[in-house]
């Protein structure tokens, strides 16, 4: 219990109502005394109606009891103090949405590397680094695929992300459809009730998928625009592209931001842009409600047990 506290609440508060039984007490105490006495009141004539040796021990008895009675009476309304919690931050949202078509296998970014090993590698660190947050991923080429939905289960985002593949090359897959990637990780993050909701899109390419040979596929803008209803924004890395025009409308459409990385350095300081960029909001103010009855029943015991101390006189309190 803290040293100092406050009540701002009543759990019973008609208990509140027992308080009344000390004050009713102590009115016909003093209704007793002025029509025992033969002289005009005074302050002291609770004093003058004791016998002379118990007069201060009595009166002193009297006020303990009742006091100890009203403590007690607090006691059963249950105070209690709310007290704020340290504030949270609440966490975001995040799809990651990654392009596996051939192309991603160039080592253009890094001689040791392909540009989709460079770009797992980067977004590992930056899974690891989002504590809070639910994150999930998307593998993409012709065709989105969900490995996971949002999670806290960051171990298994990473595993899931070390296991990206390209598809074969020149093979029926190997397109690069981005706006029904981005629509898939929107129709994911939609239900999800955070403040913020957002798409990471790493890919090399452009749209060429959604073509009048492909009925019903989505251009970019258009799943931009699910996104924007959703209350979804996208960042886009473009991975070494030459013409990064068509990600930076589609950032712009649902409120995010376009990037460009040319090397893996500058992979790094993207997503280090992004983890600054996507900070998650403060959480509602929490309160916790803690029980302070203890003190008053302590309190009430003390001086119940004291004023019948008192009325056993001086000689009794001493032996």
């Amino acid at each position: 219990m803290s040293a100092a506290f406050s009540i701002s609440a009543w759990r019973s508060p008609w208990f509140l109502l027992f308080l009344l039984i000390p004050i009713a007490f102590w009115l016909w105490q003093r209704s007793r005394a002025q029509t025992a006495a033969s002289v005009e009141l005074g302050p002291g004539f609770l004093l003058e109606t004791l016998p002379t040796g118990k007069r201060p021990w009595a009166w002193l008895a009297g006020l303990a009891h009742a006091l100890g009675l009203l403590s007690l009476a607090l006691a059963l309304a249950r105070p209690v103090e709310k007290v704020a919690l340290p504030p949270q931050h609440e966490g975001v949202e995040i799809m990651l949405v990654i392009d596996r078509s051939s192309s991603m296998e160039a080592r253009d970014l890094d001689p040791q590397r392909s540009r989709l090993r460079v770009a797992v590698d980067s977004a590992a660190s930056f899974v690891e680094a989002r504590t809070a947050d639910r994150i999930g991923l998307i593998a993409f080429a012709r065709y989105p695929d969900l490995l996971t939905p949002t999670s806290l289960d960051h171990a298994a985002v990473q595993e899931l992300l070390q296991g990206v593949e390209l598809v074969k090359a020149d093979g029926p897959e190997d397109l690069t459809g981005i706006g029904a990637a981005v629509a898939r990780a929107a129709q994911v993050l939609k239900a999800r009730e955070a403040q913020s909701k957002i798409i990471v899109l790493l890919t090399d390419g452009q749209e060429n998928v959604a073509t009048p040979a492909e009925p019903g596929s989505l251009l970019p803008l258009e799943a931009a625009v699910l996104c924007r209803s959703w209350g979804v924004r996208v960042f886009p890395i473009a991975v070494a592209a030459e013409d990064p025009t068509a990600l930076t409308e589609l950032a712009q459409a649902t409120g995010g931001r376009a990037f460009a990385a040319g090397d893996a350095g500058a992979l790094q300081a993207v997503f280090a842009t992004l983890d600054t960029l996507a900070k998650s909001p403060l959480a509602e103010p929490r309160f916790e409600l803690r029980e302070r009855f203890l003190v008053f029943v302590l309190l009430g015991l003390l001086l119940i047990m004291s004023a019948r101390a008192l009325r056993a006189g001086p000689a009794e309190v001493l032996a």
